[in-house]
């Protein structure tokens, strides 16, 4: 066995030369030495591509790739385009704007090596601000355990949709092998997820084996004002999404018994309502929904048919 496997570091890229600069360190100060660093550019302007440039000759498992013009998709084709372009067993996505611990490869990596029913690495993560400053913990970042701890998989996708909470982390927070997502970021059953593209790699991951989780802080997470997550469009999509994996899940045999969906699908309810108020009084009142709500009709159709489910009339 290869003790000491190609890890690949993604980071795509956009337009924050900055904090890019921050999370490239990271990742070149890596305690584990055997990684490629490939960073893809989306950047409207040539900031990232100068700033890259004077660390590329003096790191040689840099491989650096300017698009021509952003590929869409609010990055999600870049970090495919980075998963593409890897050669290495195991993979960690480095968004832009986040950072790595210096051990976490070489703290994570150990546990994928010796233990082939595991398919995920996580590990507690610190939220930081733009001037990297700790922030109290957010609900899914909260220490899951104080020990390091194997979670069966299966059971790991059950806490996730019942709750609704990404506690296994950002794609910054997890380690995994290419193989288990068969190159694709973000899908899960055939399906391409453009909000909940950590959630849906995760479940897909967990669906094929165990997760461990690191109690230590290895990752750390930046929140700032240049993040679209409070996007009502995404918010609207991410709603959906999650009905999605919720139903997918069932239907594929993992989430259990029936007991188990009615209750991922009852949070589901009841943590969407105020969006589906407000959607289905502009229904009744025949008015035009605002345009950031491209979407309410979808996430309308997934209500109707969630109350069928609660109800048994479908």
């Amino acid at each position: 066995m290869d003790t000491t496997p190609l890890v690949s570091i993604l980071i795509p890229a956009y337009n924050r030369p900055d904090y890019l600069e921050q999370a490239l360190k990271s990742a070149i100060e890596q305690s584990y030495e055997n990684i490629e660093i490939i960073i893809c550019d989306d950047s409207t302007n040539n900031d990232v591509f100068n700033m890259v440039n004077s660390y590329i000759p003096l790191h040689s498992n840099i491989l650096y790739f300017k698009n021509d013009k952003p590929l869409g998709e609010k990055g999600l084709l870049n970090a495919q385009k980075c998963l593409d372009l890897s050669s290495g067993e195991y993979v960690n996505f480095l968004m832009d704007d986040d950072l790595f611990h210096k051990d976490k490869i070489m703290k994570m990596l150990p546990y994928l090596l010796n233990n082939k029913t595991l398919s995920l690495v996580t590990s507690h993560r610190e939220i930081i601000n733009e001037n990297d400053d700790f922030l109290p913990p957010i609900p899914s970042s909260v220490r899951l355990f104080n020990q390091t701890t194997v979670i069966e998989g299966k059971a790991f996708i059950g806490f996730l949709l019942k709750n609704l909470l990404n506690v296994i982390g950002e794609p910054t927070t997890v380690l995994f092998r290419k193989k288990d997502i068969e190159n694709r970021f973000g899908f899960y059953n055939g399906k391409q997820y453009r909000c909940l593209t950590d959630f849906a790699m995760w479940i897909q991951l967990l669906s094929r084996g165990d997760g461990v989780y690191i109690p230590e802080t290895l990752s750390y997470f930046r929140i700032h004002k240049g993040q679209n997550s409070k996007d009502p469009e995404l918010m609207s999509l991410g709603s959906q999404e999650s009905f999605t994996l919720i139903k997918d899940t069932f239907e594929n045999g993992i989430l259990g018994s029936r007991k188990a969906y009615d209750d991922c699908l009852f949070n589901w309810v009841y943590g969407n309502l105020s969006r589906i108020i407000k959607i289905n009084k502009a229904f009744q009142e025949n008015e035009s929904l605002e345009p950031n709500f491209l979407s309410a009709t979808e996430l309308y159709k997934c209500f109707d048919y969630t109350l069928k489910e609660l109800l048994g009339l479908n």
